[in-house]
């Protein structure tokens, strides 16, 4: 064990950061703060930040964060997510590619007691969030650490009830959530003594018992048995406010005191003492948290883990850095990219494994893009479709490549995983591909591919693709064998039919694009109108309304009119009641006529006139007197008359189609496979009993925004937010499903319409369900969009995002499935806000009863 003995500051457990701080000027340092938007993160932020520091804080929901940090001076917020390697690699790139020099960094984000949750590659989530993402985000950004910076490493008495588990760090054999806490903790003290070995100004923190959202997970009718309240209900005796927690960690991060002993662990703004006990309320620090030859064997352990390594392989165990805050030689620049390959040139790859990262400038107006993977054989094309590697399919079953994720930023980027010695001998190139979403590469900014070596982090390859027009996917570059070695090679090669025409190249067989639509059978004659009785009688069509639309007679006397099935099979919405609507043309889509449009007068006495075929040889419904055809009760299939929005096709512009004003209906329909949904009383049946709620996200220009779902605020029309639900099917048995209506008379309000589908009730989630939206424009082709894919636990499926871009109503396919919080089955519509940074308030409904 490393020395812990109390040094006495003058400092106790009832000081707050800015008590450490009187006197300490930060002007010119920058710190890093993880968590520092929320509880004990948020009152060290405000601390440093009035000490003259300027303070950086990665976030989760940086829209929240930012919320949260408003007024504070010098703040900034960026996005990052600690339980994604991804994200961590791609934060610190950013900050490490402007040159930012960091004095501090206080390692304090962190989750506790969580449900069972695995992410990155099966990792357990307490471990790879509060211990792996910190371990990755310091050895990235090493090369941006001031020679006197300070590492904190906020850590908890809970690793009282814990070591590390050797032999099961990631709960294989049975999960317990305080025990992995517990083990997270221990880990983030152990990763301060490494560090300290290695020469850095590292200390590991016990910040004291608070209560903030760090317990969120941990239900409140359990928090008097942990004693966190008292009688009362408030906070028990001993336990510190936000800013009394945020004390150490800063007196860890600025006190001249601790120059000389660095990887100690600390509490109540001193050195902790070894743990007289097991009472975790009375602190100190146990043996198995600053051993060092653990702290080796964590740090050797966590580097095969994320595969990055800056101290251990290029640090000074020898150097005992300076403390001082004057006068600290700094790192001046960052190494430079390696220069971009020209297309078609290639460069040898050294490394055994190496990171693929699909890059570009985000903007307004930019499209989204995917990375994607082929692994091809001698002949250039996949052996079967598993050789397709991409966000739906995300690992190789070789385990040699994967898909690890996109990060968003100012600079979007999206990165593939392959490691080389893995790849099957029949693999003789990976293919990198990028596939366009919502636009062209033309509308693309600063578009690059590069090869990353996945141990060092060093950029061994990039090409910087340009000159782009209408392409809307590319092969940017391939890794291929050569003479027992591997090399990269630029290509730059655009295909503008999207990713469905790059897979085909391939071989890979494309089934989510809309069938070809079957030819039309031509339109039945039409019988000439009978002879009057007499000329007085004769009946002459009505002109036709404005714009030319025809609207053919109403039902006959003796019973309401029911049209015949549309040749071809094709699909128009049921009218509303009292309403006829004809069916469209072979090929030809002709809305229903709003309420009060004009009809014809019904047909003369003595029999139903059937008026003669228009110019052109537009469609007209055969005489009333034939045979009615019930509809059915399944509409049949759309082969034509719509637009279909898939994933190699997934937008569109209302503006562009006409649809400018007027009430345009969202209809939202669902199915059941067999098994899929439970039905109450046990009832298995198709539709019935299945619950699905239809819910939007809104935003106004003016920067208002909510919600509309059913068990809240259903909307209006003619006021905010301009869109209304329907009233609620609670059964699933309704035929024409859930409908919402916007009203496009007010586009130039809206700046973003998020559409979505929940369930309620009568399923676990969305596998074995089949959705269907559909979008039914005034004066514009219907648009379609379904999704049948769900492989998690999802409730909540992400249909469409309709936008205001430049004016201009896009409405773009999203086709995602959103994972409830844990814990929180109900609590689907905060996960999808957070997923599209609406940054709502959210509190406990009563629900539909």
């Amino acid at each position: 064990m490393i020395g812990q003995r109390r040094i006495g500051t003058g400092f106790d457990a009832r000081s707050t950061a800015d008590d450490v701080l009187a006197g300490v000027d930060l002007t010119g340092r920058t710190a890093l703060v993880t968590g520092g938007y929320s509880g004990l993160g948020l009152a060290a932020t405000r601390a440093l930040a009035k000490a003259g520091a300027a303070v950086l804080v990665p976030a989760r929901r940086p829209g929240r964060a930012a919320e949260a940090l408003r007024g504070v001076p010098r703040a900034e917020v960026a996005a990052l997510d600690l339980a994604d390697q991804a994200s961590v690699r791609s934060f610190a790139e950013d900050v490490v590619a402007r040159g930012r020099t960091l004095d501090i960094v206080i390692a304090g984000a962190g989750i506790m007691a969580c449900p069972e949750t695995r992410v990155g590659r099966g990792w357990e989530a307490h471990f790879a969030t509060n211990h792996l993402g910190h371990f990755a985000l310091v050895n990235r950004l090493r090369p941006v650490l001031a020679a006197d910076a300070r590492i904190v490493s906020v850590a908890s008495s809970g690793h009282f009830l814990s070591d590390v588990r050797w032999d099961d760090l990631h709960f294989r054999d049975g999960y317990d959530r305080w025990l992995a806490y517990a083990q997270s903790k221990t880990a983030n003290a152990l990763f301060a003594v490494q560090l300290a070995a290695f020469g850095a100004a590292a200390f590991a923190v016990h910040p004291g018992s608070i209560l903030t959202p760090l317990q969120r997970h941990v239900p409140e009718t359990e928090w008097a048995g942990l004693g966190w309240v008292g009688a009362d209900g408030g906070a028990a005796p001993g336990f510190k406010t936000p800013e009394q927690g945020a004390a150490t960690g800063v007196w860890a991060a600025t006190s001249p005191r601790l120059a000389d002993l660095p990887g100690v662990y600390c509490q109540d703004c001193d050195v902790a003492e070894p743990a007289p006990g097991d009472d975790m309320l009375v602190g100190g620090v146990k043996p198995w948290a600053v051993d060092p030859a653990s702290a080796a064997r964590l740090w050797t352990l966590s580097a095969e883990l994320t595969g990055v390594d800056a101290f251990g392989q290029r640090g000074n165990p020898g150097r005992r850095p300076s403390v001082s805050w004057g006068g600290a030689e700094r790192p001046s620049t960052v190494a430079r990219s390696v220069m971009s390959l020209q297309k078609g040139a290639n460069t040898p790859v050294p490394a055994a494994s190496v990171r693929v990262e699909l890059g570009w400038r985000d903007g307004p107006g930019t499209p989204d893009a995917d990375a994607s993977a082929l692994l091809v054989g001698g002949d250039g094309r996949v052996r079967s479709d598993d050789d397709f590697v991409f966000y739906n399919q995300p690992a190789h079953a070789s385990g040699a490549v994967r898909h690890e994720g996109k990060q968003r930023g100012p600079v979007v980027t999206d990165v593939l995983a392959a490691d080389l010695e893995r790849v099957e001998p029949a693999v003789e190139k990976i293919v990198i591909a990028a596939s366009a979403d919502g636009g062209t590469f033309a509308r693309f900014d600063g578009l690059y591919v590069r090869v990353v070596d996945a141990a060092s982090g060093t950029e061994i390859a990039r090409f910087d693709s340009s000159g782009a027009t209408s392409e809307t996917a590319f092969v940017l570059g391939e890794l291929y064998r050569r003479q027992g070695a591997w090399k990269f090679r630029a290509v730059g090669q655009g295909y503008d039919s999207g990713l469905a025409g790059l897979a085909t190249d391939f071989g890979i067989s494309v089934d989510d694009a809309p069938p070809p639509a079957p030819p039309q059978p031509p339109a039945p004659p039409v019988p000439p109108p009978p002879a009057p009785a007499a000329p007085e009688q004769q009946y002459a069509p009505p002109p036709p309304p404005p714009g030319g639309q025809y609207v053919p007679p109403p039902p006959p006397p003796g019973g309401p009119y029911v049209p015949p099935p549309p040749p071809g099979g094709q699909y128009a919405p049921p009218p509303p009641p009292g309403q006829y609507t004809p069916p469209p043309p072979p090929g030809q889509y002709t809305p229903p006529p709003p309420p009060g449009q004009y009809a014809p007068p019904p047909p003369p006495p003595g029999g139903p006139y059937v008026p003669p075929p228009p110019p052109g040889g537009q469609y007209a419904p055969p005489p009333a007197a034939q045979p009615p055809v019930q509809p059915s009760v399944q509409p049949p299939a759309q082969p034509g008359g719509k637009i279909s929005l898939t994933k190699s096709a997934p937008s569109v512009s209302l503006t562009k189609h006409g649809a400018t004003s007027g009430n345009m209906r969202v209809n939202l329909n669902w199915t059941a496979r067999e098994g899929a949904a439970r039905g109450r009383l046990g009832k298995r049946r198709r539709g019935l009993d299945l619950d699905l709620d239809l819910c939007a996200l809104w935003e106004l220009t003016d920067g208002r925004r909510g919600i509309v779902h059913a068990v809240g605020d259903m909307g209006a029309l003619d006021r905010p937010p301009y869109l209304q639900l329907d009233k609620d099917d609670r059964t699933g048995t309704v035929e024409t499903g859930e409908n919402l209506t916007i009203n496009l008379d007010f586009t130039a309000k809206f700046k973003r319409i998020l559409v979505f589908a929940e369930i309620y009730d009568g399923a676990d989630d969305f596998r074995g369900l089949d959705a269907t939206a559909t979008l039914y424009p005034v004066g514009s082709p219907p648009i379609d969009m379904r999704m049948d894919d769900c492989a998690d636990a999802s409730r909540d499926a992400v249909l469409a995002l309709i936008e205001n871009v430049n004016g201009e109503l896009v409405v773009r396919r999203e086709g995602r499935f959103i994972l409830p919080p844990p814990g929180r089955p109900r609590w689907g519509k905060m996960a999808v806000d957070e997923a599209y940074n609406w940054n709502l308030e959210w509190v406990a409904s009563r629900g539909k009863d």
